[in-house]
């Protein structure tokens, strides 16, 4: 073995204090788990007066360590490198919990190391089964309730009972569990660690009240998110080197497939988190989940703004739905959205009538030759109003067109009025005031198009008042 470096325990304990004091314990407890331990004790008690703390850690491991020099060599070839269902990687756990230490044994099947301030010092006393690490550290008041608040948090592995000062410590409930494909890390054959993907499963596990929802590694929680639930994948994550962080891309992946996993779960009020938004603009959200969250966003009916459609926009929100502004999405929401064709445009829901069918065909019209007396009256009137209304020369076109769905329509001058859609007594009964209504509406139009804008009312009450005088000066035309 190369003696090429020399440690410097002082200073390395400077820099884990940045981390903060809960991954020693995370430390040595998942060494422990990865053993085929079946009990696991970890006992931590102050020492009064002092800014010290006593712990002690247990396993029941049959082997113990695999290698005694473990113990203490910084990144000796682990056993665990090749097989991302363990915990560890670079086989340092140990002994970074060693720097800060003021002193220690390490207890085994193999034998006893001791370390103090004379250095390190072996002896043959050696366990009859399992691994026992003890430690005198610094840890003060503040940092030893960080500790045993980190203990709570754990999530022991089924099979494994672990004990926090001679209290089990509780199984959590995990409300799903799913397969996925994710990226961990693993040796080649040549014990060099690079990216893989395997097929694991994810646990999702209610937090505890005060607890802030994590990823954990197999019972080890390693990244604070801030979601809903624990996130417990059953494999190593990859992390990057000081272990307190994963790449975004992973995040956005796996919150995804939680998404996928329990979006029924998930309230209105939660529906636009920053979590839920980002699973939903990933490529692998699924349509049921997708259209429920919208659902629970915007409610039943909700349309997108259709920009080549102003009015509808209007005439949706008149009937209480709501329309989603462009900027309310993400692209990647957008993008989702398109896919499944979730939120439809405003236009095509609620179109506003124009004088031909979706895609540009034309209406079916009457011929001339066909008007009824009825109709030749009608169209006369809306002719002769028109003019004197809204003072345009106005072109009336009968439309007989059962397909296009709309009464009338009005624009630039030019009005249509479907005989199929308003009825044959529409036109056969005289000069209605339901024909007054509607072309006081359609005549509207003429000053703004949106129904539910102030121009357009004040167009309606404008026209409404000019029609009434026209009736007191012009009775012969209303009869």
């Amino acid at each position: 073995m190369s003696n090429w470096f020399d440690v410097d325990k002082d200073g390395l304990a400077k820099l884990l204090d940045a981390r903060g004091k809960a991954f020693i314990i995370y430390e040595l407890v998942q060494n422990a788990w990865d053993t085929d331990a079946k009990r696991v004790e970890i006992h931590l008690e102050k020492i009064p007066g002092t800014p010290k703390a006593r712990l002690k850690v247990i396993d029941d491991d049959p082997e113990g360590f695999k290698d005694f020099t473990h113990a203490w060599t910084l990144y000796a070839e682990s056993t665990k490198k090749g097989d991302p269902t363990k915990r560890g990687l670079f086989n340092e756990g140990e002994k970074m919990v060693l720097a800060l230490c003021y002193t220690a044994t390490i207890s085994t099947t193999k034998g006893t190391v001791t370390f103090d301030g004379k250095g390190r010092k072996h002896s043959k006393r050696t366990t009859k089964s399992g691994s026992c690490f003890e430690a005198v550290l610094r840890l003060n008041q503040e940092e030893f309730d960080e500790c045993c608040a980190a203990i709570g948090r754990l999530i022991p592995p089924p099979g494994v009972t672990t004990y926090f000062n001679r209290e089990k410590l509780q199984e959590r409930k995990v409300l799903a569990s799913f397969e996925a494909t994710l990226a961990t890390t693993k040796s080649d054959e040549n014990g060099v660690v690079r990216p893989s993907k395997k097929a694991t499963t994810v646990h999702v596990v209610a937090a505890a009240e005060g607890e802030t929802p994590s990823i954990y590694e197999m019972g080890i929680p390693i990244v604070e998110t801030g979601d809903k639930w624990h996130i417990d994948v059953q494999q190593r994550v990859p992390l990057n080197r000081d272990r307190d962080n994963v790449t975004p891309a992973y995040l956005r992946h796996v919150r995804t497939l939680v998404l996928n996993a329990m979006h029924g779960e998930i309230g209105a009020d939660e529906a636009s988190s920053d979590w839920v938004r980002q699973g939903l603009g990933d490529k692998s959200v699924e349509k049921d989940a997708f259209e429920d969250i919208m659902v629970k966003r915007y409610g039943e009916n909700a349309s997108i703004y259709d920009p080549s459609d102003i009015e509808s926009n209007g005439t949706r929100q008149s009937k209480g739905h709501t329309v989603v502004g462009g900027r309310s999405l993400s692209r990647e929401e957008h993008a989702n959205n398109r896919r499944f064709g979730t939120l439809l445009p405003s236009g095509r829901l609620s179109p506003t009538p124009v004088p031909f069918h979706e895609g540009g065909d034309d209406l079916i019209v009457m011929e001339r030759d066909s008007y009824t007396n009825g109709i030749i009256e009608v169209a006369k009137f809306a002719k002769w109003l028109g003019e004197n209304a809204v003072d345009s020369r106005t072109e009336v076109i009968i439309a007989n067109d059962p397909g296009w769905g709309f009464n009338a329509c009005y624009g630039k001058g030019e009005l249509t009025l479907n005989y199929a859609a308003l009825g044959h007594d529409f036109f056969h009964e005289g000069i209605t005031a339901k024909i007054i209504q509607l072309l006081i509406h359609e005549f509207a139009h003429h000053y703004a198009a949106n129904h539910l804008s102030e121009a357009y009312h004040e167009a309606c009450c404008k026209i409404g008042g000019v029609v009434a005088m026209l009736a007191l000066d012009n009775p012969e035309k209303f009869r």
